[in-house]
């Protein structure tokens, strides 16, 4: 049985994002990862149950994904850039 790709790449995505805001508000990190494996070893289980399943936990997965890229990425992306720039003018 091939890896579904949807769901490991979602996975990085939801993680990668979910950390970077986390450390970014100085929260901790901790809860963010475990919520985000516990979601990923839940959409694995949907995924190896058939094909059925698989479709279904696939769509949750990009679905989750695209929410967290909308609602988070912008404060994100705000974040680092300020801190682009912190860098910068202390460099300069």
């Amino acid at each position: 049985m091939q890896p579904n790709k949807t769901i490991l790449i979602g996975g990085a995505v939801i993680l990668g994002i979910g950390v970077i805001r986390a450390a970014t508000n100085k929260k901790p990190e901790t809860p963010v990862l475990a919520g985000g494996v516990a979601f990923l070893v839940l959409a694995s289980i949907l995924d190896a149950l058939g094909p059925g399943p698989s479709k279904v936990a696939t769509a949750l997965v990009a679905l989750a994904a695209t929410t967290v890229v909308i609602t988070e990425l912008p404060s994100v992306y705000s974040a680092v850039s300020n801190v682009l720039k912190k860098a910068q003018s202390v460099g300069a």
